[in-house]
């Protein structure tokens, strides 16, 4: 290249890469041109271009030579077609002293000397002669030059002159405070990441733990679930073996599905729905098919399963209902859904769970503690090995006792087949209760297994709601059993006395019978609806010197406090799954209705009868008869009598005090026990030869419907063993229906079978409609 090195031309493109100018126009070096200075050619301002022209370096940053641009190469004798710097007027502005070799490289083409300028569209030939044009350049990046005219000798005597070069390298300043920079920016990017291996490897095991996860896999080992037993030790609820259909995805290509469905019962378009739903989770790891077959269904499957080296069965344990009662209150095991895995963190997909009763509310106790198998496996989940070292036995779930007796429990279910209602029968002295029905009850087996979805759709479609549990969440007005409520309260407060007559005066409420005026012995018995008016009218009235609204009002607050009390519009201790408090409304209750100061008793008469806005539970009304059995007091009602062979748990055993003395209960009692004995009293249907039963009626109104039968009832008498109460939707009276059930089950209980066989298959046969005289048994009387 130059006048030194004739007929060679160096693309300097290929030493120096693409060179961009300041002014942003391509430049590179003329090739053979030879015998030009970097003063030989001036250039018009950088926006003024041509067609033939392009950007070029002005003189002040011409690079002389090779080693002006940082390559070592010696300085040839010609200048390389650099412009010696712009033509007057020009805008271009000062630009850097120093042009970086990597900022302002672009790139270089060739060219050649044509009348003091240097057109890049047509190239130089090695003996100074004017070639073709250079068709490397596209014509629209060529724009035109303006130079100064200049004759060759002038340019050489220019050159001879001598020229100040300007390096275009960095200095050593420069250099090294880049330098330091650039060390800087990787000596801190290598810190962090040492920092951040050194937090990985030693100051957690969490990538220690999925390296792990990656070879080992841990199996775990189901515990085998606590038994529920009833109160006499006989086995209520146990564990069974179900099968689980698994399917490896890899392992089942190519297999018929239309004889799998056929052998698994189940739709072609089915099958393959879960086949594909198996293969989205994993192609190696197993995973369910079909869930919780029976051992029949595993039965018929079982011999044709090794024409299928995909399939495999897992058992795991269900509950099993042995006789299929108190599936209300025992509940349902099933399987956890997310919500139970992110509430708790020890369940896992697939697990099993107490989800409602006594299944969930003591799973804790239950469910054990799961052990642990570890193995080493493959990338494709084949277990290679087994670490016996590192394995955990699971600790099987604690046994639990319920208080409830099973023969009393299924003959209660029996009585209350065909129709709606509850039965919740107490043992007054410890608050344990015997027995539970919400009618109309289930099998909570139907709830297991393949058929569960089709079975649940069922009850929850019903009419009668027979997953509803009436017992605890089934709130009805008391009716007249409350009025026995009212005269404790009122001889507690000294309003009246167990010989306060009182006229049956109908035209303030209405009554029934032929009474017309009776003490409270004979009220109870007859169930006077105007003496309980009056007598509470009596309590609640008790400030004369405030007028009706207030008298009203502090009253009733006064009256609502002793009424809860007895239980009543609380939870009694909570320690039954989903007890509903019930309603004793108070004077917040009515403002909210009426409005302050717009209420008088006049207007809440209705309550004193077990009326109106008072509402309760069947358990609480059983909880009421073992009150009277206790003569003031209560245990909270539970269902719990020992827990994995420890006892009853302190919490469950808690005593509260009504504040009546025990001496008002005997007046009570003895109209509870004219109620059965007595030829005029409501009850008679539940009177049983050699037991004192006392007992209570209740006929709860229904607007537009038929009333509900209720019933209370203690027995025996003089040392009380079951407290029971009964509720018989749309019924009638409380003695057509509820009264002889009630009687039934007391009979059952203290004798342990049942003599009277006409009354109890009366009971039995009988459905909807109730007809009143279809129950009719006349039982033998006592003398009066």
């Amino acid at each position: 290249m130059g006048a030194g090195l004739p007929g060679l031309a160096l693309p300097l493109r290929h030493l120096l890469g693409w060179i961009r100018v300041a002014g942003h126009s391509p430049v590179r070096p003329a090739e053979n041109a030879g015998g030009l200075a970097s003063d030989d050619i001036l250039v018009a301002r950088c926006r003024d271009r041509g067609h033939h022209g392009c950007g070029v370096l002005y003189r002040r940053h011409a690079p002389r030579s090779l080693g002006d641009f940082g390559h070592g190469l010696p300085n040839p004798d010609s200048g390389h077609g650099i412009a010696r710097g712009p033509a007057p007027g020009s805008r271009v502005g000062s630009l850097p002293r120093r042009v970086g070799a990597l900022w302002h490289l672009r790139c270089a083409w060739p060219g050649r000397v044509l009348g003091r300028a240097v057109r890049p569209s047509e190239r130089l030939v090695f003996d100074g002669t004017h070639a073709g044009p250079n068709r490397l350049v596209h014509p629209f990046q060529c724009r035109g030059l303006h130079a100064h005219s200049r004759s060759p000798e002038s340019t050489h005597a220019g050159r001879s002159a001598g020229r100040q070069r300007v390096p275009m390298e960095l200095n050593g300043r420069d250099l090294a405070n880049r330098q330091r920079i650039v060390g800087a920016i990787v000596l801190g990017v290598g810190l962090l990441f040492v920092i951040r291996l050194f937090q990985m490897q030693v100051t957690t095991d969490e990538w220690k733990n999925r390296a792990e996860r990656l070879t080992e896999e841990q199996e775990v080992l189901q515990p085998a679930r606590g038994l529920c037993l009833d109160r006499h030790g006989d086995l209520l609820v146990t564990n069974v073996p179900s099968y689980d259909l698994m399917v490896v995805p890899r392992h089942m290509a190519g297999i018929d599905t239309t004889a799998l469905a056929s052998l698994v019962q189940l739709d072609r378009a089915e099958l393959e729905r879960r086949l594909a739903k198996a293969r989205r989770y994993s192609r190696y790891k197993a995973s369910p098919l079909m869930r919780q077959l029976s051992a029949e269904e595993y039965a018929a499957l079982s011999s044709e399963l090794w024409r299928y080296p995909g399939l495999s069965i897992r058992t795991k344990p269900v509950r099993e209902n042995v006789y299929g009662i108190a599936s209300q209150i025992v509940g349902e095991y099933r399987e956890v859904d997310r919500e139970d895995m992110n509430r708790d963190s020890r369940y896992r997909l697939g697990d099993y769970k107490g989800k409602s009763g006594v299944e969930a509310q003591f799973e804790s106790d239950l469910r054990g503690t799961p052990g642990i198998r570890h193995h080493l496996v493959d990338v494709r989940n084949n277990v290679r090995n087994t670490l016996t070292d590192m394995d955990s036995l699971p600790v099987t779930g604690a046994d639990v006792t319920l208080t409830l007796d099973a023969d009393l429990q299924r003959y209660a279910e029996q009585l209350m087949e065909g129709k709606r209602g509850a039965v919740v029968a107490i043992e007054p002295a410890t608050g344990e209760v015997l027995a539970f029905v919400s009618a109309p009850s289930y099998d909570g087996n139907l709830l297991t297994g393949t058929s569960r979805g089709a079975a649940y759709d069922s009850l929850a479609k019903h009419p009668w709601k027979p997953l509803y549990n009436r017992a605890v969440r089934g709130t009805y007005r008391p009716g007249s059993i409350f009025k026995m409520v009212q005269g404790l309260i009122a001889m507690e407060q000294g309003s009246i006395s167990p010989r306060t007559h009182i006229d049956c005066n109908r035209d303030i409420i209405g009554c029934h019978g032929g009474h017309t005026q009776d003490d409270l012995r004979r009220a109870v018995v007859h169930s006077c609806n105007p003496y309980f008016y009056e007598v509470m009218r009596r309590m609640v009235n008790q400030h004369p010197d405030k007028d009706k609204f207030d008298n009203a009002r502090l009253g009733l607050g006064w009256w609502t406090e002793r009424i809860k009390d007895f239980g009543l519009g609380t939870d009694l201790g909570g320690h039954i799954p989903g007890t509903r408090l019930g309603l004793v409304p108070d004077t917040t209750y009515y403002n909210n209705i009426y409005g302050r100061r717009h209420w008088t008793f006049r207007t809440i008469y209705s309550i004193s009868i077990g009326e109106g806005e008072l509402l309760a539970t069947p358990l609480h009304m059983a909880n009421l008869a073992a009150i009277m059995a206790n003569k003031g007091w209560y245990m909270e009602p539970h269902l719990i009598r020992d827990i994995g062979g420890k006892g009853k748990p302190e919490s469950l055993q808690v005593r509260h005090e009504v504040a009546v003395s025990a001496t008002h209960f005997d007046p009570i009692l003895d109209a509870m026990q004219a109620v059965i004995e007595d030829k005029s009293g409501t009850g008679r249907r539940a009177y049983t030869p050699g037991i004192t039963t006392c007992g209570k009626t209740g006929t709860v109104q229904n607007r537009n419907k038929a009333d509900h039968s209720v019933f209370m009832a203690l027995a025996p008498r003089q040392s009380p063993e079951i407290a029971v109460s009964v509720y018989v939707e749309y019924a009638g009276a409380g003695g057509d229906w509820a009264a002889p059930i009630a009687g039934l089950l007391v009979e059952k209980y203290l004798h342990g079978d049942v003599p009277n066989t006409e009354r109890e298959r009366r009971v039995m046969g009988a459905t909807y409609p109730l007809d009143p005289q279809f129950a009719e048994v006349e039982p033998t009387q006592p003398a009066p």
